[in-house]
């Protein structure tokens, strides 16, 4: 059975990357986000805000990550709680990815994306179990709060 969820989880991936933009942007209806925090930084950090489900809601337009398109309050904001953990790319690498796979299926401007994240991240932060290295927080599709997330899906 594992197998088979597997197969079919990795066929419908790439059937959904496979679709052109205008079709994956269709397919997907938000039904839910997963905010997820990290301790990979040393300390408690944004790793991301998923729209749901996934694979269906990522990668919806070719818009690019425009960093001119961030305010200075949530730039300085991003690079103290939302900044790399790996040593392979820069900040604005990891930002571009996130808004390009996740970002764009969210219906919500770069700013507001990424600030609505942030003000998640403000106001969530504590309830994650402390210690975890990483915690996965639900959302409706209008960001009310539901819990920490039963199950762990990797959105990388």
């Amino acid at each position: 059975m594992l197998f088979s969820c597997v197969v079919s989880f990795v066929f419908l991936f790439n059937f959904a990357a496979a679709l052109p933009v205008e079709e994956r942007a269709a397919s997907c209806e938000v039904t839910s986000y997963t905010f997820t925090m990290q301790n990979a930084c040393g300390f408690e950090s944004i790793h991301g805000l998923w729209p749901n489900p996934y694979p269906a809601c990522s990668f919806c337009t070719n818009e690019q990550f425009d960093p001119t398109s961030i305010s200075s309050t949530t730039m300085d904001a991003m690079k103290k709680y939302w900044p790399t953990c790996s040593g392979g790319g820069t900040n604005d690498d990891f930002w571009g990815h996130e808004w390009s796979k996740h970002g764009t299926c969210s219906g919500l401007s770069q700013e507001a994306y990424f600030s609505k994240a942030l003000s998640l991240f403000s106001e969530y932060e504590k309830d994650c179990p402390s210690g975890s290295s990483t915690c996965e927080l639900c959302f409706t599709p209008t960001f009310k709060y539901t819990g920490v997330c039963p199950n762990t899906y990797n959105f990388l």
